[in-house]
């Protein structure tokens, strides 16, 4: 069960929250209501809730220093902001504080349900993750380099960011003293269709050519893989500062120039700011690893220094939008409409003034997961989104991120006409009954579409594509074959033979029969009739 804790400084609406949506069943239970920050700040460190949902504006502390508290406290908790105000800087920090979701008042049952749902399965999926981590750290206790691993895991999972040099000595096995401490990153940008032995070796060489050297001049210093990045750690006397700058520089100028042993392989190295206190070298790595999208921007083959403030583009809008877009191109079908929209996605994005490359990658990313969330079948869901991000994380230019984005665009397009191909196939035989049941009336487009269930131009496409020529063809075959059954079984004249295939003009119907058999209905009589004569 998941546990949550609303916040919001107005009774009525913590009363509205608590009763608009059916917790249970969304396996969820509210633990407890705060009426102001502090008070938040209280129940959350007692009752240890999993998602916090909040107002911003609250007396004494307001929800986003709560939740810059929290976030010190345990970075286990999700946070949900319902407010009414729209103020861009209050979404910016909300995103710069990794809150899951904004929502603005007045509260829609639908949108507050359809966000707590995402965010139950979210909260599900780190703990599934968590309980990875955690077997595979039991596993790996006999081994000195897993354990140490165990760290960058532990970080990745937003754990482990403030503990004193001690305590990460001692259970991670590290070797860390009084000194300097500086968190890089080391990126791999290259095409996932290389062989796994591969990247393997290039990861196994690229880690010794940055790690050994470091080992010289560093008390402890670490690297730990995690498919195309490197987490990296590095601690050392004061006196070695500027040495072990040099050191990480000259290392990627060594990989950038052995292009015979790399060719297909681009690498970056993230730096972040050095710090002497030990509590803080969790937060350098992680910056280091929000350095390392800037690539983006500046390009790779170089040492990243900088995480960039955020530029005045709106993630959430601009994510909106793109899917509003697609929702519509996957309802008409239409690829063009769908390349339209990732072409407007990236246009707008390139075009933003001072725009990031952490903006850039967390937007596609964003937008693709969510993307795959409403349209990829449940059962292949987490599997899309993992090879998605995978593609994302080696690219190393926007025009290849974006082109990841609207290749999983027309993927969604390919699944969508394999489906309605399938959920369409009975309606269009239906339609196609009726026509053969009715075709002596004076049938229309419109009215057989309407039995489908669609709208004419739309049945019109779809029909045609199944059978293989259109309404009016197969309506036209339908009556001639009927009339070719009359002419031969019959002794009906063939003035009465036109009006019960139903043609309502004698001289329509010998022109279409004609065109068809190249025989008069006359001519066919006499050559096929059973018995009795033409008029």
């Amino acid at each position: 069960m998941i546990k949550v804790l609303i916040a919001d400084d107005e009774a009525r609406v913590c009363r509205l929250i608590q009763s608009l949506v059916d917790w249970e069943a969304l396996e969820m239970e509210i633990i407890g209501v705060a009426h102001n920050g502090m008070e938040a700040l209280e129940l959350a460190g007692s009752a240890m809730p999993d998602l916090i949902i909040t107002d911003i504006r609250m007396p004494g502390c307001t929800g986003l220093e709560m939740i810059g508290q929290l976030r010190k406290i345990s970075c286990g908790v999700t946070f949900i902001i319902i407010s009414g105000y729209t103020d861009f800087e209050y979404t910016r920090l909300a995103i710069q504080y990794g809150v899951s979701d904004y929502l603005l008042k007045p509260i829609s049952k639908a949108e507050l349900t359809t966000t707590l749902t995402r965010v139950r399965e979210d909260i599900e999926t780190r703990r599934q993750a968590q309980a990875a981590n955690d077997r595979m750290r039991r596993s790996f206790c006999n081994d000195q380099y897993k354990v140490r691993a165990c760290y960058f895991m532990d970080l990745r999972s937003q754990k482990s960011l403030a503990l004193p040099l001690e305590q990460l000595n001692r259970e991670y096995r590290l070797s860390l003293r009084p000194g300097r401490f500086r968190g890089f990153v080391i990126k791999l940008d290259y095409q996932l269709d290389l062989a796994e032995h591969e990247t393997e070796g290039v990861i196994r060489r690229s880690r010794d050519a940055v790690l050994q050297p470091l080992k010289k001049l560093c008390s402890d210093c670490e690297i730990w893989f995690e498919d195309s990045i490197g987490w990296g750690f590095c601690n050392y006397p004061e006196s070695a500062s500027v040495a072990v700058r040099e050191q990480i520089e000259q290392s990627l100028q060594r990989l950038r120039q052995n292009r015979e042993m790399y060719p297909h392989i681009q690498f970056s190295i993230a730096l972040a700011e050095e710090t002497d206190e030990a509590q803080r070298l969790g937060d350098s790595i992680l910056a280091a690893r929000a350095i390392s999208h800037e690539r983006l921007v500046y390009g790779c083959q170089k040492i990243l220094t900088r995480s960039m403030p955020f530029s005045v583009l709106s993630l959430q809008e601009s994510m909106g939008q793109f899917l509003r877009q697609l929702r519509a191109a996957l309802d008409r079908l239409n690829a063009a409409a769908v390349h339209g929209a990732s072409t407007q996605l990236r246009q707008t994005v390139l075009k933003t003034r001072d725009i990031t490359g952490q903006e850039m990658f967390k937007l596609v990313t964003m937008v693709g997961a969510n993307a795959l969330e409403e349209w990829e079948q449940p059962a292949s869901y987490e599997q899309a989104r993992s090879d998605y991000l995978r593609r994302c994380a080696v690219c190393s230019t926007p025009e290849q991120l974006f082109a990841c984005l609207e290749q999983l665009s027309l993927g969604l397009l390919e699944s969508a006409m394999r489906r309605n191909a399938v959920s369409e196939a009975g309606p269009l035989r239906l339609a196609k009954r009726f026509m053969e049941n009715h075709y002596m009336e004076n049938l229309t487009l419109e009215q057989v579409a309407s039995i489908a269930g669609f709208n004419s131009n739309y049945f019109s496409s779809q029909f045609k594509r199944e059978f293989g020529m259109g309404f009016s063809d197969q309506l036209t075959l339908i009556r001639l074959n009927k009339a070719k059954e009359l002419l031969r079984e019959t002794d009906v004249p063939i003035s009465e033979v036109c009006y019960r295939v139903g043609y309502q003009d004698i001289r329509s119907f010998n022109r279409a029969f004609k065109k068809a058999t190249e025989l008069r209905p006359s001519e066919f009589k006499k050559l096929y009739a059973v018995g009795g004569a033409a008029e």
